[in-house]
């Protein structure tokens, strides 16, 4: 069992749909490939997870530049055992690529953007056996799809449908697949079916409702969208403009309330929302008016407590939240209806700042801060007296940051982005032990500052 590293990875659900995190696990995931540089450019890399089985691929921009991007475009997804991923041989620009982890099966699908312009594929899901996503090319940025051949690589929508630029968001939902995309100038939510054909659902009639965050439950589509009555908010479809509608007015007056995610948590929406009176706090819906209310007010008044980080982990739902100037982890539990605190700390010290919360073997790992040491590696079981510091991988000073991120388990392990202060960025990995956690391989030998950046990270 083997993953996708990346800054953004995409793994595929059974039904078609696909999710994108910076900390992800992808079980089943046919390679493990990921970009980094050993100092002669940002290429493609494989590993096993030991020194002697991590090694370069290809050099696809042969010499000292880069074939593969910076964190920003650099998006694996796979597709029948192969991976996909945009890069550039120097000449090309930057084109849709595929490699099965060979050298030799690792090439240009081909060049959808004649000559050096960039075709900049992005967004992948899965969806009807294909990959879909955003590619540019001389008529804009468009929706496409490929079947993995250079002759299945091809726009999307059918023969006379609607030229659908810059989408975004895509979401598998009941047998379509549904984006954010502008047509005659205005942003709204779209859909197509396996046959090509588009539909419109219009939010946010005259103008743009620029929807995002579409989240799947209960059978029915939720995002949030912008409208000039009721700035960005919660709506739901069920696919069709009749029953497309606002879940609930969250602000009352138009500078909207929601500007992040939406998690499915014991039936409910769990997201972050300021009603304009109690600050940005825990909010969750059931998908109805009546049902959407503030969840916990952390931060009490007016103040912000800003939720992020949101994960479920044995049936309650973590995140981090600022209450009395510190960011800091917290926990809710729907079944009593309250969130409280998880303290941090090692030693005589109080951590904060928790950052890429990730599940891994029966914990929660995460990146928290002590000021006197830095930033380290930290592992939760859900209880203070289970919430401890794994590992200083930095000592070269105190304090000294040793930036864990980009945490992607691989079968019995974790694997992620850390400086120790003598190589700088590296691959790392931990089973969850101080004795267990070390570096993968130094890929950029003597780059004491300028590692290799795995993931693609720049």
């Amino acid at each position: 069992m083997l993953v996708i590293f990346s800054w953004a990875i995409i793994a595929c659900d059974d039904d078609g749909g696909s999710k994108t995190r910076v900390s992800s696990t992808l079980e089943g995931a046919p390679l493990s490939v990921f970009a980094a540089t050993d100092g002669d450019g940002r290429e493609l890399w494989i590993t096993d997870g030991t020194e002697e089985g991590t090694e370069q691929v290809r050099d696809i921009n042969e010499g000292a530049g880069d074939g593969i991007p910076d964190e920003l475009k650099n998006e694996f997804a796979y597709l029948n055992g192969k991976a996909y991923f945009q890069a550039t041989n120097g000449s090309d620009g930057y084109e849709l690529w595929v490699s099965d982890g060979t050298a030799v099966g690792t090439e240009m699908l081909d060049d959808f953007n004649t000559g050096s312009g960039d075709f900049n594929p992005y967004g992948f899901t899965l969806f009807n056996g294909r990959l879909y996503f955003a590619g540019t090319t001389s008529t804009g940025t468009e929706l496409w799809k490929t079947d993995g051949t250079a002759a299945g690589t091809i726009k999307a929508p059918a023969a006379g449908e609607p030229t659908l630029l810059n989408p975004t968001g895509m979401a598998v939902y009941n047998g379509k697949l549904y984006f954010s995309a502008a047509d005659s100038g205005d942003t709204d939510l779209w859909c197509i079916d396996r046959t090509g054909d588009a539909s419109e659902i219009e939010v946010n009639s005259g103008g743009s409702g620029n929807p995002m965050h579409l989240t799947e439950m209960d059978d029915m589509l939720y995002f949030t969208a912008v409208t000039a009555s009721y700035g960005r908010e919660l709506w739901k479809t069920d696919g069709t403009q009749a029953n497309t509608a606002l879940v609930s007015d969250i602000d009352s007056d138009t500078t909207g309330s929601i500007n992040d995610t939406l998690v499915v948590y014991n039936d409910k929406l769990y997201f972050a929302a300021d009603d304009g009176e109690s600050g940005n706090e825990l909010w969750c819906s059931d998908g109805t008016e009546e049902g959407t209310r503030c969840a916990a007010d952390i931060n009490e008044g007016a103040g912000n407590s800003n939720p992020d980080e949101m994960i479920v982990f044995n049936g309650r739902l973590y995140f981090s939240a600022t209450s009395a100037g510190q960011n800091r982890l917290y926990v809710f539990d729907s079944t009593t209806g309250t969130a409280g605190e998880i303290r941090m700390t090692y030693e005589t010290y109080t951590a904060y700042s928790p950052m890429f919360l990730s599940v891994f073997n029966g914990n929660i790992y995460f990146r928290a801060e002590i000021t006197a040491l830095g930033n380290d590696l930290w592992v939760s079981d859900g209880t203070a007296e289970g919430t401890q510091l794994v590992e200083q991988i930095n000592t070269t000073a105190e304090p000294s940051n040793s930036n864990p991120w980009n945490f992607t388990v691989m079968e019995d392990r974790l694997y992620f982005c850390a400086d120790d202060g003598a190589h700088y960025f590296e691959l790392w990995t931990s089973d969850g032990t101080s004795d267990g956690t070390s570096m993968v391989r130094d890929i950029y030998v003597g780059g004491v500052t300028d590692g290799s950046w795995p993931f693609g990270v720049d």
